[in-house]
């Protein structure tokens, strides 16, 4: 499209170098002696009435054809009531007819290949344009705020429809697309209020439009219409891979879509306010689902979502207010912001394996959702993901350790059970391997009576059992080194605290509040009781009463086994290492050796690095160690006749003991 303008425009040039001005019968031209080109032009007194503009003209003895309408050239003539094209016009330049206000009605001759920017724009009488199948381009702006106009047909020729083109066309009540349109920018048709009808011919075509902001007649229409059939059960065309921005956006007559297997891509706001849509078919060859690509689809009752999607866009579904059922895809790694936002008709979600992180306001306002099954693979749920879900009362997860290893910004205050592999947990046991419970975690579960909280874990954040109201026995392990506010506070019921660190815990102030501490019994080791007694909040405690038996020694915290050695001599290496019960773990690599001779000649060996570090259970690996070796001091160790990189691997098994 734009090598057409561009090769016109640069024929045009030396055309109106050689131009020379003239009225003939009341008409102003500019007569382009090269090609004999006549262009009507603006005169000093505005043009009016019914205006006949001939095809060619003679002017003194030689014949011009008239080809164009120049820039302005009836701009502003607010009497100009009727005018005449000719068949020889190929172009209407800029603002042509800008502000001709009594103006109604135009047809364009074909041959026509350019209409201007602003060409009508402002022709507020123009009932009835004809855009011939000769149009290339429609400029920016060519009939802004034509608000007389009530259709317009845009005919297979024109590949582009500019900025604005028909914006503010109040009348506007249909409009036919062309099957060549490639791309319509932005505001094209915006404040088209009355627009109720897109009719197209091919609905490919139409999938393959570039839209930009507000350039969608369907914002307005609401109803597409393919062969003058309205489309309620949409089809999206075997062999489209992409399904673009906006191409369908709200639209209020499709009831059901069928998307084939050569889609890979639903593109951002796809079907965005496709208030009637009841059913959708994601084929498993989608792997995107992009931003709000179903947003405010309000009568989506189910959704499918096949394991083929990596990556639901944030909002994609929110306003959903009647999904009831939703099957998300194993391989995404996450539910992005405002997902399920407002989906007021959930009642349960299961979130797959493979899910890591929940983002804020994900299943926010999901008023209806009550229950909600976590894999073992999440790490964290941010801020307000479940907030205004009044309903929300049941936790599923697999296990303590997963829930546990959560990190959460916060979670309903409705939450009051969880369950661990289907059984609701009533007597909490919090097992070794697990260092922290984080904020929220089991804050408001009513089931919990009694909860042991194991030798490993290091500290308890704030809020970690609030408001647990059955909660009557708590035993916290022997290396708890931080208890924060409110992290058993409001536990009306609590008797009996059990705690085994003789080195008493730093503790916030607030831990226990409104739990009636004093009223309730602390246990703790014989050897730490006047600690105890000294440091508040554990001193407010009625009594505070020695454990009896015997009391479990912490592990080293955070202990990181020591660097091993290695040693090397007549074809031996050896590793050794402080920390016992530890396991050897090796790399080796080529090293590049750089080398110096004065004679030419050198002594070749391929020389490898040999690296190892030592490993435990309930240690952090030890930084690595590491020892270069030469082939040639190696020898034949595993015996094949041959030295290479083998035998440096045989030699570290051996030492290793593999």
């Amino acid at each position: 499209m734009k090598k057409h303008i561009l090769i016109l425009a640069l024929l045009l040039l030396p055309m109106l170098a050689n131009a020379e001005e003239v009225e003939i019968d009341g008409i102003n031209y500019n007569l382009i002696s090269k090609g004999n080109v006549a262009k009507v032009i603006a005169k000093s007194t505005n043009y009016s009435r019914d205006i006949s503009i001939p095809s060619k003209i003679v002017y003194e003895g030689k014949e011009y054809k008239v080809g164009l309408i120049g820039s302005g050239a009836f701009s502003s003539c607010s009497d100009l009531v009727s005018i005449n094209l000719p068949n020889s016009l190929t172009n209407i330049e800029n603002s042509a007819f800008y502000g001709c206000t009594s103006l109604i009605s135009v047809d364009i001759p074909d041959g026509v290949l350019i209409i201007g920017d602003s060409s009508f724009s402002g022709c507020k009488g123009l009932t009835n344009v004809t855009i011939p199948n000769s149009v290339l381009s429609l400029g920016g702006r060519s009939f802004l705020n034509c608000s007389g106009l009530t259709s317009i047909t845009i005919p297979n020729s024109v590949t582009s429809i500019g900025q604005a083109t028909f914006s503010g066309c109040t009348s506007l009540t249909s409009i036919t697309i062309g099957n060549n349109v490639k791309s319509i920018d932005s505001d094209a048709f915006n404040r088209c209020t009355n627009l109720s009808a897109v009719h197209i011919s091919d609905l490919a075509a139409w999938c393959n439009i570039q839209f930009a902001n507000y350039s969608n007649p369907l914002y307005y229409a609401k109803h597409l219409y393919l062969n003058d059939v309205e489309i309620k059960d949409l089809i999206i065309p075997d062999g489209m891979t992409h399904i673009k921005w906006g191409v369908f956006s709200d639209v209020t007559g499709f009831t059901s879509i069928t998307i084939p297997n050569s889609v890979t891509s639903i593109d951002d706001s796809a079907f965005s306010g496709c208030s009637e849509l009841q059913s959708v078919s994601i084929p498993n060859s989608v792997t995107n689902i992009g931003k709000y690509a179903f947003n405010d689809c309000s009568s989506l009752t189910s959704v499918n979502i096949p394991n083929s999607v990596t990556k639901i866009g944030e909002s994609a579904f929110r306003g959903c207010n009647s999904l009831s059922e939703i099957t998300l895809s194993n391989n995404t790694n996450a539910i992005e912001s405002y997902t399920f936002f407002d989906c007021s008709s959930l009642t349960s979600v299961n979130i797959p394996e493979g899910v890591k992180k929940i983002n804020d306001y994900a299943f926010y306002g999901c008023n209806n959702l009550a229950s909600v099954t976590f894999p073992e693979s999440l790490d964290s749920i941010d801020n307000y993901a479940f907030d205004n879900c009044p309903a929300f009362t049941d936790v599923y997860c697999p296990s303590i350790i997963s829930w546990c290893n959560l990190t959460v910004q916060s979670l309903p205050s409705t939450i009051g059970h969880i369950f661990i592999d289907g059984k609701e947990v009533v007597d909490l046991m919090i097992p070794e391997g697990v260092e922290g419970i984080r904020s929220y975690l089991f804050r408001n579960i009513k089931s919990i009576t009694s909860a042991s909280i194991g030798n490993d874990v290091l500290s308890i954040g704030s809020q970690a059992f609030n408001n647990c109201s059955n909660l009557t026995s708590l035993t916290i392990g022997c290396r708890t080194r931080s208890i924060y506010n409110y992290a058993f506070s409001e536990c009306e019921k609590l008797e009996d605290v059990y705690i085994y660190a003789e080195d008493v815990p730093n503790t916030g102030l607030d831990a226990f509040k409104g739990s009636y501490i004093e009223c309730a019994t602390l246990h703790v080791p014989p050897s730490a009781i006047d600690a105890y007694r000294s440091v508040c909040p554990w001193n407010l405690f009625q009594s505070i009463v020695p454990i009896e038996g015997e009391i479990p020694k912490p592990k080293p915290v955070n202990s990181q086994c020591a660097t091993p050695t290695i040693e090397y001599s007549n074809g031996n290496v050896t590793c050794s290492c402080a920390t016992d019960g530890v396991k050897y773990v090796y790399q080796i690599a080529p090293v590049t050796v750089q080398m110096e001779s004065e004679s030419g000649r050198f002594a070749f060996a391929p020389t490898y690095e040999i690296k190892v570090y030592a490993t435990r259970e309930g240690y952090k690996d030890s930084d690595a160690a590491s020892i270069i070796v030469a082939l040639q001091n190696v020898g034949d160790v595993n015996a094949d006749g041959q030295v290479n990189i083998a035998d440096v691997t045989s030699l570290v098994n051996a030492i290793l003991g593999k």
